[in-house]
């Protein structure tokens, strides 16, 4: 069957290239003309990257590049005649109104399968053809005969196969795909245009089950396919699509065998591939894809996903689609309606990722019946129906059809709650907002139910239960705002529920947490009884019964804290934007400055992004300053009173607000909240049920009652173990509570006592295997472990306890963080935290633990370069370790003088030292010591210039730390072996070890060994001329050696950054950092070894020579004068040279 309005096109080989041809248009056909695609090989590798990379960069210049490369496409695609005749056949089309069909056609060159067809861009008219609904777009294979389109009487039957083995170990989320899925059909599922099923077993065997027994229209496939090209694999090199078996396990289904399951279902018409893989073919056969073999198997239409798209991508073109299909619209059309809805969200290539397979001669898959009435207009027809008629001059009398109060301020943010709320209640009939006080529950829910007034014909209604306190009375304030009466010989829960048997209406109620058990009856019996009402309710408790969602409302979104302080980009966060507006509310001069915004988040922050206070906080700028008003915030209670008069009484101060809450509980879920609040961070199970205890009662029970009442939050960490925590204000509370009832020294005891056992466990798997994860258990726990010292150090001083244990106790407990300090750069801090304990009234410095809190507040200060205070630290403890004959200690002790000695420039003192500690290691067969004093040893005959030994020395400790699992030894190892051979030249094979050793090193979270190897690659960059990398490495370096303190790596920095100006020509600021490097290195007491002096020696002269001697001197004695942060600012280029 010809179509009239169709531009046939044809790509055939030729002997030397391509050729293309028109076959028909409405104007006729085309001899053919050579065809060669803009790119090659590599290039078009790169093209199609920049195609699917999703927007980091804003749409807007996304998709410049898009169009910039869709028009190469084009014009290499159209030219001379073709082109005009294409221009002339889509104005006659426009002229009679009708669409002109592009067919692309692919002759036995499969390896053009690749090029972005999709994206072809027309400039003369800004269009691309494949998002205009004149010119949709099809991929078009050679098969003998087309498709016949069978009657199918709506609702279309689509079936959902969502498969992600786990052995694939592939992000997939199942369950929110399902979701996803679901929600963009929902509107079209309660029209009734599509039913959806969801394969529940995602098998081959299931899926032919179904087939059998049901009409399945549509086969949507969410997961994961390959693609072999070895003919060895099991593939012969076809297109697979990955499902499970019956255990779970990946089962890999070729295309061929799934083709001839899905011919077999004469109803399918068509397959939606949403997986990897599904669109391509190799480069000999035009069949070997999975899209292509569906399609030669007999399926009409095949349209699969070319490369990943985002789930909101997704969701809008699954609605549009469907949507569209279910209209009767063709195939091709309903793709183009998809693609331009994507286009239009800003999804600026995503929209070209689904590509069209197809063999029907018009695009229809399905010839459809007359369309039905939809239930909504079914609905509304009248019958006779007693009990309705009873109350149809109530309803008369109610406009307009809501009750929804309007509020007096602006709505800020929640967007993509409101559009979740809005998904949700066209999928389900209960729909529970659940959330702390003063998270914004209930103006959510306002906000919602306004914008679904239109959805339902019989009204949205408002029933507020705060001022309701008798359980009895929920039933009568619902029928008064529905203006229902009791009617003579029914009650009044029938008269309601006859009331409401036939109303399309959606009740929203609010503030039911107190009355929640006959509130939750009531709302059962109204919806079993009423199939077309839906209810809305915003509560702090869910109402545990059938059929209820639950929504979490969590308080408004602040800035993250590592983004700058940028005005656009702070200004995004919801928290923010609410504080701003409501201050230019209560004082319409209210200018932004910078500083402004650094204290409105500091304050946001600070209230958790709770908006009632943050409102309150806002409101208090009538009468003081921003400034007087943020340094009052840390007592929140006494500050943020008084605030909103019309309010709820329980929203006009923040204590109100949690008063109500608090005063809701029973007494043991009082006295367990506030035993929480010692928990200065996430706490996981096993952590509150060694602190909070209360009486005959299980913690998991009250945990999971303080849960469903918004008192507690969830904490949901891929990977991890659930932990917990209270916003920072209810701690506050709950805090003052448990100080009140004289709690709070006991629970925090249990508290310092269950995180010292935490931070000695984790202390012993540093340099294990499970490195790793325990330093990140650490920083996920640190807030309590700096809580559990705080409380350490505070009862040092307390009458009431015994100072000796105490002492013992906070010792034990820096001495076990100290390794997490130091990895992850928490230097000053640990320093800080070492000696506070050290001077704990009750320290004993003539015991063990003393001792090794020396060493470990020495070996902080080494790697800062306080070398004075680290040798005196490490002199003491070694004094203390031989006294008590402490092998291990004494050993330790020399190797850190050791390094000492070396930074001092003394290398023969530093070997004497390591070896006396390389004797008494060997000894006690500590091969973790011993690796770590090979590698000092290693670095002292670097320093004397015998690099074998030097080399010798790393590679025995390298093979040390990798048998002990010590990946950060490993690091450090990794990184002076690869120094080693750049000293020796050997670029190449240092850069790997280097970039090894940076690996890990970021995957540790280690900061100092990160900023070393950064710097190290960096000077690879200076030896091989590439300056503008190095520069870049050298910037990421200085600036986490800045953030740690490390004074002897900034040292060695500033040196790399003087060789950098040196050699781009900058000469006084190369002069100025030497001289900044030396003065500053004089300072801290560091000595250069005899080649360092040499080399620095030489390059002084040449600057000298360069620049003259006056200016030389100049500079010179400018650099000299450089504190660290002028220096820093000087290598950045942030300071005048």
């Amino acid at each position: 069957m010809q179509i009239k309005n169709e531009f046939d096109l044809l790509i055939s080989a030729t002997l030397d290239g391509y050729a293309v041809r028109l076959v028909s248009s409405p104007r006729g056909s085309l001899p053919a003309q050579p065809f060669a695609h803009p790119w090659a090989g590599v290039e078009l590798d790169s093209v199609i990257a920049q195609l699917i990379q999703h927007d980091e960069h804003g749409a807007g210049r996304r998709q410049g590049t898009v169009k910039k490369l869709g028009g190469q496409l084009y014009d290499s695609l159209f030219r001379g005649e073709l082109r005009v005749s294409l221009a002339r056949c889509r104005d006659e089309a426009a002229r009679q109104g009708l669409p002109l069909r592009i067919k692309l056609r692919l002759h036995e060159v499969p390896d053009l399968a690749r090029l972005p067809w999709e994206f072809l861009y027309d400039a003369s008219r800004d269009a691309f053809l494949a998002l205009d609904d004149q010119t949709p777009l099809i991929y078009d294979l050679e098969l003998a005969e087309a498709v016949n389109p069978i009657a199918v009487t709506p609702p279309l039957h689509i079936l959902s196969v969502i498969s992600n083995p786990a052995e694939l170990g592939l992000a997939l989320d199942v369950e929110s795909e399902w979701d996803n899925l679901q929600s963009s059909l929902s509107d079209l599922v309660r029209l009734r245009q599509v039913t959806i099923e969801r394969l529940a077993e995602p098998s081959l065997a299931a899926l032919q089950r179904t087939l059998s027994r049901e009409a399945i229209h549509i086969f949507n496939f969410i997961g994961h396919g390959q693609f072999a090209e070895s003919d060895t694999d099991v593939s012969g090199g076809q297109g697979l699509l990955i499902f499970q078996d019956a255990l779970g396990g990946a089962e890999p289904v070729e295309a061929e065998r799934l083709g001839r399951l899905l011919h077999n279902a004469r109803s399918l018409r068509l397959a939606v591939l949403n997986t990897c893989e599904g669109a391509r073919t190799n480069h000999t056969d035009p069949f070997s894809g999975v899209a292509q073999t569906l399609l030669r198997q007999g399926l009409p239409a095949v349209i699969a996903m070319q490369f990943p798209i985002t789930d909101q991508a997704a969701l809008t073109f699954s609605h549009e689609f469907y949507a569209s299909l279910a209209d009767g619209h063709p195939v091709d059309r309903a793709l183009t309606s998809a693609r331009i809805a994507m286009y239009a969200q800003h999804f600026s290539s995503e929209w070209g990722a689904p590509r069209l397979f197809m063999r029907t001669a018009d695009g229809h898959l399905w010839l459809s019946p007359e369309p039905e009435l939809k239930p909504g207009k079914a609905m509304s027809a009248k019958t006779s129906d007693p009990a309705r008629d009873a109350f149809e001059s109530d309803t008369a009398r109610r406009s307009p059809a809501t009750n929804i109060p309007f509020p007096l301020t602006s709505f800020v943010g929640r967007t993509r709650e409101l559009v979740d709320i809005q998904n949700r209640l066209s999928q389900i009939r209960l729909l529970t907002l659940v959330g702390p006080g003063g998270c914004g529950k209930t103006r959510l829910a306002q906000h919602a139910a306004h914008q679904l007034i239109d959805r339902y014909p019989d009204g949205v209604w408002y029933i507020n239960l705060a001022t309701v306190t008798d359980s009895q009375l929920v039933t009568r304030t619902v029928a008064a705002v529905l203006g229902v009466k009791e009617q003579v010989g029914l009650s009044l829960n029938e008269t309601l529920v006859a009331f409401l048997h036939t109303k399309q209406m959606l009740l929203f109620v609010d503030n039911c947490e107190h009355l929640i058990r006959s509130s939750a009856t009531l709302l059962t019996t109204l919806l079993e009884a009423a199939p077309w009402i839906d209810v809305l309710v915003a509560t702090r408790e869910n109402l545990h019964v059938p059929g209820e969602t639950v929504l979490p409302v969590h308080p408004l979104a602040l800035p993250d804290e590592k983004t700058t302080l940028d005005p656009d980009t702070v200004a995004q966060s919801e928290a923010i934007q609410l504080f701003i507006e409501r201050a230019r509310m209560v004082d319409p001069t209210f200018e932004l400055t910078l500083t402004d915004l650094k204290i409105i988040t500091r304050v946001c922050r600070h209230l958790d992004g709770l908006p009632l206070a943050i409102e309150l906080a806002a409101a208090r700028l009538r009468h003081m300053s921003l400034t007087e008003m943020a340094s009052r915030i840390e007592d929140r209670f006494r500050l943020l009173t008084g605030g909103i008069r019309v309010s709820q009484p329980y929203h006009q101060t923040l204590r109100a607000a949690i008063d109500w809450s608090f005063d809701l509980l029973s007494a043991q879920e009082r006295q367990f909240l506030t035993q929480l609040s010692v928990f200065a961070g996430p706490f996981t199970i096993q952590a509150m049920e060694s602190v909070c205890v209360v009486d005959d009662l299980d913690q998991l029970d009250l945990l999971s009652q303080l849960v469903d009442k918004s008192l507690v939050q969830v904490d949901r960490l891929a990977g991890e173990q659930r932990r917990y925590h209270l916003l920072e204000t209810l701690r506050q509370y709950a805090g003052e509570k448990l100080l009140a009832a004289r709690e709070s020294l006991p629970t925090q005891e249990r508290h310092a006592t269950y995180y010292l056992s935490v931070a000695e466990e984790a202390a012993t798997q540093m340099g294990g295997a499970q490195q790793s994860e325990w330093l990140s258990l650490e920083r996920i726990e640190y807030e309590n472990l700096r809580a559990a010292l705080q409380w350490y150090v505070d009862m040092a001083g307390s009458e009431h306890h015994d100072h000796l244990q105490l002492a013992e106790r906070g010792l034990r407990m820096v001495v076990a963080l100290q390794p997490f300090w130091k990895i992850q750069g928490f230097l000053s801090e640990g320093r800080d935290w070492l000696a506070c304990m050290l001077s704990l009234p009750g320290a004993n410095p003539t015991t063990e633990i003393y001792a090794q809190a020396l060493t470990g507040a020495g070996e902080l200060a080494e790697v800062q370069g306080d070398y004075e205070d680290a040798q005196g630290q490490y002199q003491q403890s070694l004094a203390i370790m031989q006294t008590l004959n402490l092998p291990a200690g004494i050993a330790k002790t020399f190797n850190h003088l050791g390094n000492i000695a070396r930074h001092q420039g003394d290398a023969s003192r530093a070997q004497s030292y390591y070896e006396e500690s390389l004797a008494i290691r060997r000894k006690l067969n500590d091969l973790k010591g011993l690796a770590a004093t090979l590698n000092g040893l290693g670095n002292v005959f670097w320093m004397q210039g015998d690099y074998p030994a030097a080399q010798e020395s790393y590679e025995q400790s390298l093979d040390l730390v990798r048998k002990l699992g010590d990946n950060q030894a490993v690091s450090v190892s990794l990184n002076n072996l690869g120094n080693l051979l750049v000293e020796q030249g050997n670029y190449g094979a240092a850069h790997q070890y280097l970039s090894d050793g940076v690996e890990i090193a970021q995957s540790l979270g280690d900061k100092q060994g990160l900023a070393y190897g950064l710097g190290n690659l960096g000077n690879i960059d200076i030896y091989l001329g590439d300056l503008a990398e190095a520069r870049r490495r050298h910037i990421q370096s200085l600036t986490l050696l800045q953030e740690l303190g490390d004074q002897a790596a900034m040292l060695v920095s500033f040196d790399a950054f003087a060789q950098i100006f040196r050699l781009s020509g900058m000469v006084g600021q190369s002069v100025m950092l030497f001289s900044a490097r030396e003065s500053l290195r004089t300072n801290i007491g560091e000595i250069l070894h005899d080649k360092q002096q040499t080399e620095m020696n030489e390059a002084v002269g040449d600057l000298q020579d360069a620049l003259g001697q006056e200016a030389f001197s100049t500079a010179w004695e400018f650099g000299q004068s450089m504190s660290w942060e002028d220096a820093v600012a000087c290598a950045f280029g942030l300071f005048p040279g």
